[in-house]
């Protein structure tokens, strides 16, 4: 109790906490670079994202979104950067609408239909708790992959080698 006391103390001291430096981003969004993005396409991807424990446990996204971002110039950089963990300081929201959303199932299986045939970033998060004496420390983290999508069917499998690290 008493170092929990102590970090609390050390961490509410002005000055004392690390102060995080936004990142500025050199692209600026360019439409016509996302348009190709839009509307339906000759393309559907079907995946899986899951992490295994220390343990051996597998750990699956079910329930959680999963996000397939055009790979542009302008989200190259975006995702360089936040994978890392900077913040931005001048991210585009219109950039956003052209984001394909799913939601993973109880086996963390996901599926995008009828997609443009294009590079694309999928994106999700697989997390579980453990306890610990301190309450419930959170585990995983994001998984991302970068797929080139064809027509047809794709597949794509995001597990510990996709891991987001920061």
């Amino acid at each position: 109790m008493r170092r929990k006391f102590l970090l609390l103390c050390l961490a509410t001291l002005p000055g004392c906490a690390p102060t995080v430096q936004s990142y500025t981003l050199t692209q600026t969004y360019n439409e016509a670079e996302f348009t190709p993005f839009a509307g339906a396409g000759p393309a559907s991807l079907n995946g899986q994202a899951f992490l295994k424990t220390v343990g051996g446990d597998v750990k699956t996204c079910a329930g959680n979104q999963v996000f397939l971002v055009p790979s542009t110039p302008y989200n190259d950089e975006v995702i360089a950067h936040t994978r890392v963990g900077e913040p931005l300081a001048n991210r585009d929201s219109r950039a956003t609408q052209f984001t394909r959303v799913s939601i993973c199932d109880a086996s963390g299986k996901f599926t995008f239909d009828r997609i443009p045939a294009k590079k694309w970033y999928v994106v999700t998060k697989v997390t579980w708790g453990v306890p610990s004496e301190y309450g419930i420390n959170q585990q995983g983290g994001e998984v991302l992959q970068v797929v080139d999508l064809k027509n047809g069917v794709n597949q794509a499998i995001l597990t510990d080698a996709d891991r987001t690290h920061h």
